[in-house]
């Protein structure tokens, strides 16, 4: 294999494909990123066999050929890439020569016999604008479960409505769903993709203006035309997350987005080692407070300045399930919805409809 190619170009297929690699393989070439000059192109591959990912490169191919790099030599040595220079690596034997404008580097390789066919879904076929699936899935993947106990709660719920896309995520303690709108129609079964594949996922669609998505009964293939990503599904029953969200409210403040942030800050020093904090909304006397506690460092009350109506409350949150979806939210206001004691939390930007979020209050 004698292939040439620009820095920036191996550097970000590298990267997003060592996301991948498997940590302790059972097989050697599992544990590399696999290089394929062929039909005048450059493919980048990688798989832990739940999920395959190949980038397409554009390059000069002088001679055909494979080789399996070890994941963390190769990342690291074309993170010491710099400019927009062009890389040659001709491979002879088990080793390959990296030629840069300012050095020559050998690094042994392993066979590439052994990697296995990335797989491709098979079924149904349709397109989807790049950004708006990657929104679909940043929107809501920090909700789901980390724990592997109910595989469906540590996937991401996605599918195709006439009005659009609609992603839900999970941990049974927070719900966060996403609706976005996509022009053409695209309507398809859910589908539970695992979480912690999202960032592979995401990797491949950077820079996409449209996604080819192909669906089978086991596996999901996303296509840019530049690279693909498959992953297997989750197998199993997604809750009926509709049950959950309440169908009415008590309670309404709507607060400046930063003063609610700065006030979580402060009361997250002081909260306790269950991260609880108490959220005591007064619209009779006007007043929107958060309350911590810790025996070990003191306690804190923090008056927020908030447009209140509706009920009296007090309840009590986990301040990082509360402050964790502003990663999310941008809007410059906040408004909190309450359903009543013992009841979810709602909480939306101001102005966008499409973003959903509820909280389950912690026992006092």
């Amino acid at each position: 294999m004698y292939i040439e190619i620009k820095h920036k170009d191996i550097q970000h297929a590298v990267k997003g494909a060592a996301r991948v690699v498997q940590k302790n393989p059972q097989l050697p070439v599992l544990g590399c990123v696999v290089l394929v000059a062929q039909d005048n192109k450059v493919m980048v591959r990688a798989t832990n066999l739940e999920v395959g990912i190949e980038f397409v490169l554009p390059g000069k191919v002088t001679e055909e050929g494979a080789v399996a790099i070890p994941a963390p030599i190769l990342t690291s040595f074309v993170g010491t890439l710099k400019g927009d220079e062009t890389l040659s690596l001709k491979a002879s034997g088990d080793i390959v020569t990296a030629k840069t404008k300012v050095g020559s580097t050998k690094i042994k390789t392993i066979s590439a016999e052994d990697f296995p066919d990335l797989p491709k879904a098979s079924g149904t076929t349709f397109t989807i604008p790049g950004p708006k699936l990657a929104q679909s899935f940043d929107s809501v993947a920090f909700c789901a479960s980390l724990s592997m106990i109910r595989p469906e709660l540590a996937s991401i719920y996605l599918k195709g409505t006439e009005e659009g896309l609609v992603s839900v995520a999970t941990d049974s303690f927070r719900l966060a769903e996403k609706k976005v709108p996509v022009d053409k129609s695209t309507e398809f079964d859910p589908i539970l993709v695992p979480a912690r594949n999202v960032p592979d996922i995401i990797s491949i669609l950077d820079g996409a203006d449209t996604v080819s998505v192909s669906l089978d009964e086991h596996h999901v293939t996303f296509d840019t035309g530049k690279g693909f990503v498959t992953s297997r599904l989750t197998t199993g029953n997604f809750p009926d997350y509709t049950q959950i969200l309440p169908k009415s409210y008590t309670t309404h403040a709507t607060i400046l987005t930063q003063d609610l942030l700065d006030a979580l800050k402060t009361v997250a020093i002081f909260s306790d080692s269950f991260s609880k904090v108490t959220v005591d909304v007064s619209p009779e006397g006007k007043k929107f407070i958060l309350l911590a506690q810790n025996m070990d460092t003191g306690e804190t009350v923090e008056t927020v300045q908030a447009a209140l109506e509706g009920d009296d409350i007090s309840m009590n949150f986990n301040h990082r399930y509360v402050s964790e979806v502003y990663g999310v939210i941008n809007s410059d206001s906040t408004q909190f919805s309450f359903a009543g004691p013992g009841k979810p939390l709602l909480i939306q930007g101001v102005g966008d409809t499409t973003f959903t979020y509820i909280v389950m209050p912690m026992n006092r």
